[in-house]
């Protein structure tokens, strides 16, 4: 059994990046962990919903992949790059440290979207594979119009894909919490495109559908 730590920007994140994965490896048995960093709403003119709202809809969607220890940290949203890398890192070291996970997901380190960079950077700090660290592999997930939209930088290069046909379902269902950030078909971020994506990672493989990740490392 692995201890699975996912360090995610906002509530959303990481159904978009690895629902279907978190879905896979909930029913092996994996004890999974999941935190946000802000509550991904809080700087919006008009708001989906409240913060509170946000982080309920963020458990529902979470318990139905079969996760249940989620916290959020309450940085502000959206401006991470006002806070500094090093509140940001005190903060991952610190769960890392109590839950000691071996295999840690955060995002692309290129993602167009400031919180995303920020916390991938914060999380690749925390998880530098020193004698004394409990984490033997650190990936990236890739988040529908925010990694794919960040062009003329280095693009996001898979090298590991999760078979995710049986749980591809329950990845929709679960972002059916949040609704308000789905936009209608051809949106990069619509059902039908999300569906879309995860059979064209599968098909990379040869396989129907797949999520796709990036490895930094991985000690075996």
């Amino acid at each position: 059994m692995n201890k699975i730590l996912v360090v995610a920007a906002h509530p959303d994140d990481d159904i978009l990046g690895m629902g279907g994965t978190l879905a896979k490896y909930a029913k092996q048995g994996n004890e999974i962990k999941v935190i946000f960093m802000t509550d991904g709403v809080s700087s919006r003119e008009i708001k989906p919903e409240s913060s509170a709202k946000r982080f309920e809809c963020a458990i529902k969607a979470l318990k139905l992949l079969g996760v249940e220890d989620v916290s959020v940290a309450n940085f502000p949203d959206n401006q991470l790059d006002k806070i500094g890398i090093l509140e940001l890192t005190k903060h991952i070291s610190t769960v890392i440290e109590i839950y000691t996970p071996n295999i840690v997901y955060t995002h692309f380190q290129k993602d167009l979207n400031v919180d995303h960079r920020l916390t991938a950077e914060a999380t690749i700090v925390c998880s530098r594979p020193t004698p004394s660290s409990s984490i033997k592999q650190l990936c990236h997930f890739e988040v529908a119009s925010s990694t794919n939209w960040y062009f003329g930088e280095s693009n996001f290069s898979p090298n590991i894909f999760v078979d995710i046909e049986e749980t591809l379902d329950l990845k929709i269902q679960s972002l059916k919490f949040y609704d308000s950030e789905i936009q209608d078909f051809p949106h990069v971020r619509s059902y039908r495109a999300i569906e879309n994506h995860a059979n064209y990672r599968g098909n990379f493989v040869g396989i129907t559908a797949a999520e796709a990740f990036e490895i930094s490392f991985q000690i075996s």
